[in-house]
């Protein structure tokens, strides 16, 4: 019986609570009704004037309808604390479906936080090699330009004022700025980062 019981409490939600309520105020008042019509067709239709007589039907009134209303509110007020209880264990449920989620996009946006940074470092270090490439690219044709100008030059008649040793100089420092940064670029990447 106490599983039966159980087993409906537990099917029990609000819409059933309201119905099962209602049905009580229902049982309620029916229950008033007949009381004070079974007293009225007992002793006689009118209303008397005698207090003894009032009394008596206070204690009639007392007696009959007292237990049962306070049963019905018992039981209304069970069935209350039953649906609370489950809603009360619903909002825990959520709750603690709600902690898992934020946890779950606590965790994401951290991994997003750390791709962004590797994303970050990684385009830093490449616009510092693409701005080391253009220098190179710079450096080198402009070593292209001077060593074609050197090669054109040599066992030529130079023109007046023109200085051959100072392009050939010219020449021999932009391929040391070209070693010079290959030399720094390759020695960095050896370094662990």
């Amino acid at each position: 019986m106490s599983k039966d019981l159980a087993t409906r409490l537990e099917a029990l939600d609000a819409k059933k609570l309201l119905k099962v309520l209602a049905l009580i105020v229902a049982f309620s008042i029916a229950a008033t009704v007949v009381t004070f019509s079974a007293y009225f067709m007992q002793f006689g239709g009118s209303f008397s004037t005698d207090r003894a007589v009032w009394g008596q039907f206070g204690e009639f009134i007392g007696g009959s309808l007292s237990p049962l209303l306070s049963f019905f509110a018992l039981l209304a007020l069970v069935l209350t604390l039953v649906l609370q209880s489950r809603q009360l264990e619903y909002a825990r449920e959520e709750l603690e479906g709600s902690r898992k989620e934020l946890a779950v996009t606590l965790e994401q946006l951290e991994r997003s936080a750390d791709a962004q940074a590797k994303t970050a470092a990684a385009l830093t270090e490449q616009a510092k090699f693409s701005a080391i490439g253009a220098r190179l690219s710079a450096l080198s044709a402009a070593l292209t330009v001077t060593s074609e100008v050197v090669s054109q030059m040599q066992g030529r008649p130079l023109p007046q004022g023109f200085d051959y040793q100072a392009l050939v100089h010219r020449k021999e420092d932009l391929a040391g700025k070209i070693l010079k940064i290959t030399d720094e670029l390759c020695n960095g990447a050896n370094e662990p980062s």
